[in-house]
């Protein structure tokens, strides 16, 4: 009777030790798996930010001009932009005292456009004084003959005199109506058409 209470005793001993070490293996595979994720999470956020960090290029605005050539450059940009109405270009990104441009290029590596990414921050100005946010009404108190033209379903825009040009886009079609004086200048860039040379 001894005995067998005692192999009674042996085998509980032995199931119970069986679940335990059951219960131990499987809270190890799950603290493994777990600090596996977080090391993958860890990864993934810090080449997300070291991505980011790639898409711009600290460098000075006069490193880049309309017609420059960047084939030496070797960028590979997944950014694309619509600059008109029929035209779809690839930009990257270049940080010049802290403002931010788009270098927009064509399929040539010819830099074609290039446009002030500044549509919060208001610290970029043209030699005239001009920046995004400005209204349509401060616009002609600076520059009281400044012509701006359509191009339909696109916006209005106008050229100043330092060559740079204003967009204005208005409505739900980009040109619903003609800007109005508290309209904001929402772009600025260089590039595209001469719009002196348009009647």
């Amino acid at each position: 009777m001894i005995i067998i209470y005692k192999k009674c005793i042996d085998i509980i001993i032995f199931v119970f030790y069986n679940i335990i070490m059951k219960l131990y293996i499987q809270v190890f595979i799950m603290v493994i798996l777990i600090c596996s994720c977080s090391i993958n999470k860890q990864n993934t956020l810090e080449s997300n930010e070291n991505n980011k960090q790639q898409q711009k290029i600290n460098a000075k605005l006069f490193d880049f001009y309309i017609g420059k050539d960047i084939s030496n450059y070797n960028i590979s940009s997944h950014h694309s932009i619509i600059i008109d109405k029929n035209d779809i270009n690839e930009y990257f990104l270049i940080i010049d005292d802290g403002i931010v441009y788009k270098i927009v290029y064509s399929n040539e590596n010819i830099v074609n456009y290039i446009v002030v990414d500044d549509l919060y921050l208001r610290k970029f100005e043209t030699s005239e004084g001009i920046s995004i946010g400005m209204t349509f009404y401060e616009l002609k108190k600076i520059i009281p003959n400044i012509k701006i033209h359509e191009i339909r379903g696109f916006g209005y825009f106008g050229q100043l005199p330092s060559n740079w040009k204003v967009g204005f886009y208005t409505g739900k079609t980009a040109t619903e109506y003609f800007p109005k004086d508290d309209d904001i200048i929402k772009s600025i860039f260089q590039g595209g058409y001469n719009l002196n040379e348009w009647k």
